[in-house]
């Protein structure tokens, strides 16, 4: 039987509907700030070890090659950074859609 672990992560709200995070191979937390305006790694005790700065985030998930894939249904924006916060690709809705998460496979 799988144990269930718990994280406080200060001061976190996840209050956006459609709002989406992921939890890393490591423990850690990827989490989308839509009110801050950043997506933010925390450890399992709570502590940010990583963010950056985007606007309105509402989906957030770690690939493979470490590169973070960061959806925006406000700017209707697809965002992908690397660790350094480098943008190596983005991708924005043009024919009135929204978007509210994104997976890259």
């Amino acid at each position: 039987m799988q144990s269930v672990k718990q994280a406080t992560l200060p001061g976190v709200t996840l209050a956006v509907i459609g709002t989406q995070f992921d939890v890393l191979p490591n423990g850690n937390f990827l989490v989308p700030l839509y009110n801050q305006n950043k997506v933010v790694e925390y450890s399992p005790a709570g502590e940010q070890v990583w963010q950056h700065v985007c606007e309105r985030p509402t989906n957030a998930s770690r690939l493979p090659n470490g590169n973070t894939l960061i959806a925006s249904r406000y700017s209707k924006t697809v965002l992908e950074v690397d660790r350094s916060g480098k943008k190596v690709w983005d991708y924005e809705v043009t024919n009135g859609g929204t978007v509210i998460g994104a997976r890259r496979r």
